[in-house]
């Protein structure tokens, strides 16, 4: 997602992790449209609420430890999913020369790592 323009000065902050799936046949499911989904869900889930930024966007890096061969995943049936992802948030300084970087570095890490967690662990993802 991508909120309205501001010319104010940015720094760019990157965080992941895995999300694990339980009880799915993978079988049934194409895999980009799956690629699709989960950064969809990981963006509505992860992206700061309470934090002004430009873009925040989430890149599937892998499906069970294989990046570059998701279109074969759907020949083998599976239990569960391992996703690892990464998420790429343009975030707003609160300083003109943007000195609060790490701070607001910081303050976004927290966040979406609490906010994916608790989506992980209520079921919302």
């Amino acid at each position: 997602p991508t909120k309205s323009p501001n010319s104010s000065p940015a720094t760019s902050i990157i965080t992941g992790g895995t999300v694990s799936f339980a009880n799915i046949n993978s079988s049934s499911l194409n895999q980009e449209e799956l690629k699709t989904a989960l950064s969809k869900e990981i963006e509505e889930q992860g992206c700061p609420q309470n934090i002004e930024y430009r873009s925040c966007e989430c890149n599937i890096l892998s499906i069970n430890d294989e990046p570059n061969r998701l279109r074969r995943l759907s020949r083998k049936l599976q239990t569960s999913l391992l996703v690892a992802y990464e998420l790429v948030i343009e975030a707003i300084c609160s300083t003109s020369d943007c000195s609060d970087a790490q701070e607001v570095a910081n303050q976004i890490y927290k966040q979406v790592t609490d906010d994916l967690r608790d989506a992980i662990q209520d079921g919302t993802i």
